[in-house]
């Protein structure tokens, strides 16, 4: 009697083991990775992605599209909740001008905000000192209100404009910049900046077109290194958008750099990185985190950099996890998600 119970037993919790498994969709991405101009040695690299849902970390895995049975090892790093950083070590050299697609699959499951992963990759995987201080807008403090701001809360380390001073006058201005609770990436706060659709102004000299735009800029200066490498970077999410009719509707984050005397360099002074809303559909960014990055070397006078946000777009964005860093002389490769997630529909059975 008691072994007949045992084995009803196993086979009761079979049963539930094929149904919760029954339940369990996989799902699948497309990534691209795109060499540029340089030669890419096997190494860590890494990509930003939001799943949109609870997922299994362990279940992740990724493989070459045309090489299904290579599985590579990859390190899972939580960003925030389903947001997550994947580093992975590709299978081979790749030289400059490759284009490799990649399928990260993946399972429903709870999401956990341990990292995980191939212990290789965990330990060849850097992380970049970022030299932005409160790059995540976390610390705040009161501040006194200034004829081009009208907030109450500033980011320490930050200076946020509504509008440039020279249109500080203009009236029914609506655009503004200001620290926000509302959204985040990260933490519990962002840089929301709102702009105009572009206005008429007429003075005595001439007529002019021109978009009112909140921005913000570091209170401080950064010290930097001459002839280095180094990586502006990042995230955007837009959740308004108005189409203005110009070729570049950008928000960017930038670093302007000076000389020892603190005087702007001329020639090769900024490394921008901008995400251009002008000639994409909305359904590819509208409502969802962006992470944007430029590269450049730093020019043989630099000695110091601000970080100022901005752009000529017309709407609402939120900006969160600002990062400037020092990096191999040497322009990133470019690695990006290239489709929607979605389900794997299991393969029917042949006949």
């Amino acid at each position: 009697m008691k072994k007949r119970y045992l084995v009803l037993s196993l086979v009761f919790w079979g049963f539930i083991f094929m149904s919760v498994s029954g339940f369990c969709a996989e799902y699948e991405v497309s990534v691209n990775f795109m060499s540029r101009d340089f030669n890419r040695p096997v190494k860590v690299y890494n990509f930003f992605i939001d799943f949109g849902r609870e997922i299994n970390p362990a279940s992740l895995k990724l493989f070459p599209e045309d090489n299904p049975g290579k599985t590579l090892p990859i390190y899972f790093i939580p960003l925030a909740k389903y947001k997550a950083r994947i580093c992975f070590i590709t299978e081979k050299d790749l030289p400059r001008d490759s284009d490799v697609i990649y399928k990260l699959r993946f399972s429903d499951g709870k999401w956990s905000d341990t990292p995980c992963g191939d212990d290789k990759v965990k330990k060849e995987h850097k992380e970049p000192v970022n030299l932005v201080q409160n790059g995540s807008f976390e610390e705040i403090f009161k501040s006194d209100q200034y004829h081009t701001w009208r907030g109450d809360y500033c980011p320490k380390g930050w200076q946020l404009w509504d509008c440039a001073s020279e249109y500080w006058m203009l009236p029914n201005r609506k655009s503004m910049c200001r620290v926000s609770d509302e959204v985040a990436l990260q933490g519990k706060r962002s840089l929301m900046i709102v702009n105009e659709t572009p206005r008429d102004i007429k003075d005595k000299n001439s007529d002019e077109t021109i978009i009112l735009s909140g921005s913000a800029n570091t209170s401080y200066l950064i010290k930097i290194k001459p002839d280095t490498g180094y990586i502006v970077k990042f995230f955007l999410k837009i959740v308004q958008h108005y189409d203005n009719k110009r070729n570049f509707q950008s928000v960017n984050a930038s670093a302007v750099m000076l000389d020892a005397g603190k005087n702007s360099i001329s020639s090769g002074g900024v490394i921008q990185a901008a995400y251009s809303v002008a000639f994409i559909p909305e359904e590819s960014y509208l409502n969802t985190w962006l992470e944007v990055q430029g590269y450049d070397v730093s020019p043989e006078n630099a000695a110091y950099a601000q970080i100022t946000i901005g752009g000529k777009f017309s709407g609402k964005a939120y900006v969160d996890v600002v990062e400037f860093y020092e990096t191999e002389k040497c322009q990133p490769p470019d690695i990006s998600i290239i489709s929607q997630i979605s389900e794997v529909k299991p393969a029917k059975p042949q006949k």
